[in-house]
């Protein structure tokens, strides 16, 4: 039953709403997704995957351990700086370019490499920034 002013009374308006279950969707916000009680539930995924940063966090520790367990303080830590540089959200080639230098200073602390080993330094950043991807 209308009011004077053709506005249904509050207790006819739900009684109206439960039984059309009528769901507009422009009274959410964009993105938001209505789902009926009718949908299949979603099954579960058991698959788990790490975020960017877990390796860069977990550096520092994953260093702790490789020093205590085989003793290799002496060039481990480069763990630190190369988790932070692979983890970052940069693009792969200036990643590349990036770890050169941590890759220099692993030839040199296993193989001995010093005098030559410089070289991949300016060949990685020749290599790379030289390399495009035509359009």
């Amino acid at each position: 039953m209308d009011n004077d002013n053709g506005v249904k009374r509050e207790a006819e308006a739900t009684e109206t709403a439960d039984a059309n279950e009528t769901i507009d969707p422009r009274q959410y916000p964009p993105g938001y997704e209505v789902v009926s009680d009718d949908a299949e539930p979603k099954q579960w995924s058991f698959k788990y995957g790490f975020r960017d940063w877990t390796l860069a966090a977990l550096s520092p520790f994953i260093y702790l351990a490789l020093g205590f367990l085989f003793g290799w303080w002496m060039w481990g830590w480069i763990i630190i700086p190369v988790a932070g540089i692979a983890c970052g959200k940069i693009k792969k080639r200036e990643k590349w370019i990036a770890l050169s230098p941590f890759l220099y200073l692993m030839l040199g602390f296993l193989f001995g490499w010093w005098a030559w080993g410089w070289i991949v330094i300016p060949v990685s950043a020749i290599l790379f920034e030289g390399i495009y991807k035509k359009s």
